[in-house]
């Protein structure tokens, strides 16, 4: 394959015989274009408290970031969203 040089930063998805990263990437897109944004779960004032990009910004983020930063903010986010969840689950 031809290697090309680009500026922005690129998601690699694990990929299986006969899929490449090109086309998931192309079905991410589409999807997170005709897809609803994910219902956001984190309380306002966690969001601020810690600094979590909102759900829609992070979905998006994590799959089309503007920036290395940007990946790595949507990340903490996902990971964050994913404690609090269990978190609220062992209060129970």
């Amino acid at each position: 394959a031809p290697v090309v040089t680009t500026r922005r930063v690129l998601p690699i998805y694990p990929l299986t015989a006969g899929l490449s990263n090109a086309a998931v990437l192309r079905a991410v897109r589409q999807a997170l274009a005709i897809c609803d944004p994910p219902a956001e779960i984190l309380p306002e004032p966690v969001r601020s408290a810690y600094q979590i990009l909102p759900a829609s910004v992070a979905y998006q983020a994590i799959h089309e970031p503007e920036s290395m930063a940007q990946a790595e903010q949507a990340k903490k986010r996902l990971v964050f969203e994913e404690f609090f969840v269990f978190s609220a689950g062992l209060s129970l």
